[in-house]
């Protein structure tokens, strides 16, 4: 490490030697008092915890036991004038919580008062009906003889005072929650509240059964299921929607009953339709949707295996309207979350002027169109339509559909099936490191990040990839910084040492002047950590100062 190293070293070892020294935290704050219990009686043994509101670091809290006479005393606590200090008391599970404010001399003076214990509330649980009873068995107050004592109840934001158990209340809303609660009162305070929520709930029907619908090759349909039921045994009907694609614009049934007829279906369109039950309170099912498409002349399934694009497909010939043909090349199964292409040749005996080629699915499949302008007669177009399958997409068999609309006239069109299986493979090459099947060993294309060589080709650098790019933890200048950084909390803390003595013979001299026994100072000293010889020096500077004093007033 070199000469600049060993001084470090020294430095941080000097360091570490003086925080315990100067650390210990001496503080001038003191709150003292008398716990009662509501008769006015004193409480001895009682548990006090004090805290100074605000307060950030050490002395922030201390703690004591009342003493026979009821009487406790809280030294070392980080306050000055004006802070506010909260004492809580605790005997046999009974509390009680008061708050003051220091004096000039950073001293307060707090008695608290046992209050009663919280009373105990019978848990509401959530329910379907609006009207509810709330029960709770009150506290009870410590004190002997026993004092009187009363219920505070509150529901939604409105607090009662002096009520009994129960409660009942009307009248509440489907969907809200709300929150009750109750206390325990005497003369003088309050136990906490004790509280509880519940929600007016109403659930949805389940959703209904659809029975698929094949592929129809007339033009009408029967489509039929079995409603959902309600949970809670609300009254129920059911919403019934039908269209093309995802619009559902031919039939819209607010209230409707299975089954339902279609008519006037067309060929050569895919079709969509769904049904969920609702309960009278405005509550749904989600929706059952099925889909089927018409498929007169039949479904061709692509069977040739090839490999490219998606996964592996075939081919298939399409004749429509008079000299046009296209063929079709489309994987015969796709991953789920893959994408894939399917490859169109379109030719006409005709001059084109625009066409639009076009695949269409049900929910879950994207695909985005092409526009075609200009295509001479006879010459054959190679597009390439894209597309995506959602990665949540139930796995199986769907049905698509090729269009090709020349000059706003459908004249190609045809259904063809792929299939939607599990994605076994990651996709190498897509600039996105599909961890954990692609790592920097087998796919280095997209995971460069990660093979302990930092290459400025992919713009890696200690901020964009810090594990392949590491630098020398250790410099110069990070030595000068520490020893500066350590120097100043040295001297820092060694300031503070000599001002928390002179602060310690004020405390003494305050603690005396009270009348507290030497022997109880000294041992609330020694609690928090002041050395015996830095306490015996704070005495005799006290006792030295006050000879001079007296001194000067008999001259």
């Amino acid at each position: 490490m070199g000469g600049k190293g060993s001084k470090l070293v020294i430095i941080i070892i000097s360091l570490l030697l003086v925080m315990p020294l100067t650390s210990a935290g001496i503080y001038m704050g003191t709150v003292e008092g008398y716990v009662f219990y509501a008769n006015q009686s004193l409480v001895p043994s009682a548990s006090i915890s004090a805290s100074v509101s605000g307060c950030s670091g050490g002395g922030c809290s201390g703690s004591d036991t009342s003493d026979a006479n009821g009487y406790y005393v809280i030294a070392n606590l980080n306050a000055d004038s004006g802070d506010t200090i909260t004492s809580t008391a605790t005997k046999a599970g009974y509390s009680g919580s008061e708050t003051g404010v220091t004096d000039a001399g950073y001293a307060a003076e707090i008695n608290v008062t046992i209050c009663p214990s919280a009373p105990t509330i019978d848990i509401q649980s959530n329910t379907h009906n609006t009207n509810v009873t709330l029960n709770w068995t009150s506290g009870t107050d410590p004190s002997i003889p026993a004092v009187t004592t009363y219920d505070d109840y509150k529901f939604g934001g409105v607090t009662q005072n002096n009520v009994t158990s129960p409660q009942n209340e009307t009248g509440l809303t489907y969907g809200s929650s709300y929150t009750w609660g109750a206390r325990t009162c005497n003369l003088y305070c309050c136990s906490n509240w004790n509280t509880s929520s519940f929600t007016i709930s109403n659930s949805a029907p389940t959703a209904p059964t659809l029975t698929d619908q094949d592929c129809a090759s007339s033009n009408s349909v029967s489509l039929s299921w079995t409603s959902g039921t309600d949970p809670e045994g609300d009254a129920t009907y059911d919403e019934y929607q039908f269209g093309l694609k995802t619009n559902y614009n031919i039939s819209n049934v607010s209230s409707a009953t299975s089954p339902q007829s279609e008519s006037g279906i067309v060929s050569c369109r895919y079709y969509k339709w769904r049904v969920r039950t609702c309960d009278t309170l405005g509550e749904c099912s989600s929706w059952s949707v099925d889909d089927f498409s018409t498929c007169s002349g039949g479904t061709t399934t692509v069977t040739t295996e090839t490999t490219g694009g998606g996964s592996t497909g075939g081919v298939l010939t399409v004749g429509g309207a008079p000299n046009y043909v296209a063929t079709i090349s489309s994987p015969l199964f796709v991953g789920a979350g893959d994408d894939f292409i399917i490859y169109i040749n379109y030719k006409s005996s005709s001059y084109t002027k625009r066409a639009k080629i076009e695949v269409t699915g049900p929910d879950g499949f994207t695909f985005i169109p092409k526009t075609i302008r200009n295509i001479d007669s006879g010459i054959e177009k190679t597009v390439s339509i894209r597309g995506l399958v959602d990665k949540d997409i139930k796995l199986g068999e769907y049905t698509l559909r090729f269009a090709a609309v020349k000059d706003d006239a459908e004249v190609l069109s045809k259904h063809f099936i792929i299939k939607v299986s599990k994605l076994l493979y990651p996709r190498c090459g897509n600039d996105i490191c599909e961890r954990p099947t692609e790592t920097s060993e087998n796919c280095i294309t997209d995971c460069h990040c990660g093979d302990k060589s930092c290459q400025e080709k992919w713009d890696e650098t200690v901020f964009t990839c810090p594990v392949d790019c590491m630098i020398a933890p250790y410099t110069p200048y990070w030595i000068l910084l520490i020893t500066t950084i350590a120097i100043a909390i040295i001297f820092v803390l060694l300031k503070k040492r000599k001002e928390s003595k002179k602060e310690l013979v004020k405390y003494v001299k305050r603690r005396l002047s009270k009348g507290h026994k030497t022997k109880k100072i000294k041992k609330d000293l020694k609690t928090v950590g002041w050395m015996e010889s830095t306490i015996e020096e704070a005495f005799k500077k006290v006792k030295t100062k006050k000879k001079k004093k007296k001194k000067r007033k008999n001259n």
